[in-house]
């Protein structure tokens, strides 16, 4: 309510609040809900905060396969970009290949232009291993 001014004044200081004593009484959908909402701030700190709820709803999502394929795709991007996480381009990989499996159509797009840009020669990255292991 507080995140989008439902029934009230908008106040994402207070959503936060809300969302992450749910998330630490181990609501996934609070922990996924609040790593979106620190992904809109410019602290670098949130962003680590964020990476990491991400990476608890990625993990305990299993009740919520779309939460759980949400997260993996969010922490794919954060690998990819090294926004929150060290940059990662393997592990971005692994991880839009997960959400991809469960149906995540963004990170289905994700992994087929990472393996046509590999393809092509056209990305300078190293070729992460799993497009390595999938030309075999």
């Amino acid at each position: 309510m507080y995140d989008d001014g439902l029934g009230g004044t908008k106040d994402l200081g207070e959503a936060v609040r809300w969302y992450r004593l749910a998330a630490t009484q181990g609501s996934v959908d609070a922990a996924f809900t609040l790593a979106r909402l620190l992904c809109r701030g410019k602290d670098p700190k949130d962003l680590v905060e964020a990476a990491h709820l991400f990476r608890h709803a990625a993990e305990h999502g299993s009740d919520d396969a779309e939460i759980m394929a949400n997260a993996q795709y969010a922490l794919a991007q954060m690998h990819h970009l090294g926004q929150g996480l060290p940059r990662d381009q393997s592990e971005a990989l692994r991880l839009a290949g997960l959400a991809a499996d469960q149906g995540h159509e963004d990170a289905r797009r994700f992994v087929e232009r990472w393996a046509s840009e590999f393809r092509s020669g056209s990305n300078p990255e190293h070729a992460p291993r799993r497009l390595v292991e999938a030309e075999r």
